[in-house]
C-alpha cells in the first residue's frame, strides 16, 4: 500500500477517486474559500458563509499554528449567506481588525478555521503558487487562480494535480525477479531499499 498525497477514503487512489471523495464532503457553514501566499505583497485568506443563515464571525478564529488556535479572533461582524470576509495576513494587527498577527509562508502553509475552539476547516496553500496567484475552492474542489478574487466569488481557476505513480503490479513479496512499470506525471523517483 502506497502513501497518497490526497485523501480518498472509500474511493480509488486516483484523480477520479479524489474528486468523488471531495464531492461527497459537506462544507462547514463558514469555509476557507481562497488564499494568497506569494510572499510578494500582502497575503490574505478569504472565508465565505456557505450556509443559508447569517453568521456571527466573533464565534470563529483563524490560525496558522494548530497549538495556537486563536491567533486571529474574527471581529464582531455579521456575515450574510454567500458573503465573504477577507483577512490580511500582514503580521501587523495595528493595521485594523482585518489584519492577522501572522504572515503566510510562500513555501506553502496551512491555515485553520475554528468555530468556538473546534477545528472546522483548513486550506493548505501550496508552495508552487506563482507571484500574485491564489488558491482556493470552486464548489468542493480546489483550484489555482491566475486572477485572485478576494471578497468575491471565485472564478473557474485551473487544476494542477499530481497523483501518486501507479505500478502495474500490486505491492507484495514475490518469489522470483519481477519487472515493474511505473506511470504518472513528472519525474518518478524510487528506491529498492526504502531509503530516500
Amino acid at each position: 500500500d502506497g502513501v497518497c498525497e490526497y485523501p480518498t477514503p472509500g474511493q480509488a487512489n486516483t484523480k477520479d477517486g479524489y474528486i468523488s471523495y471531495l464531492e461527497g464532503l459537506t462544507l462547514p457553514s463558514l469555509a476557507l474559500t481562497e488564499g494568497l501566499s506569494s510572499g510578494t505583497g500582502e497575503d490574505w485568506v478569504e472565508v465565505t458563509n456557505t450556509s443559508d443563515k447569517a453568521l456571527d464571525l466573533s464565534e470563529y478564529s483563524l490560525t496558522d499554528k494548530r497549538k495556537e488556535p486563536t491567533r486571529y479572533p474574527f471581529p464582531a461582524v455579521t456575515l450574510e449567506p454567500g458573503q465573504s470576509f477577507v483577512v490580511y495576513c500582514s503580521g501587523n494587527v495595528s493595521l485594523g481588525n482585518h489584519h492577522a498577527s501572522f504572515k503566510l509562508s510562500s513555501q506553502g502553509e496551512t491555515v485553520y478555521l475554528l468555530h468556538k475552539g473546534k477545528f472546522i476547516d483548513a486550506l493548505t496553500l501550496p508552495a508552487d503558487l506563482a507571484k500574485n496567484e491564489s488558491y482556493g475552492r470552486v464548489g468542493k474542489q480546489y483550484r489555482y487562480f491566475a486572477s485572485p478574487t478576494p471578497g468575491s466569488v471565485n472564478g473557474e481557476g485551473y487544476e494542477l494535480t499530481v497523483f501518486a505513480p501507479q505500478a502495474d503490479l500490486p505491492s507484495g513479496v514475490y518469489e522470483s525477479a519481477i519487472t515493474v512499470s511505473l506511470s504518472g506525471s513528472g519525474i518518478i523517483y524510487y528506491t529498492l531499499d526504502g531509503s530516500r
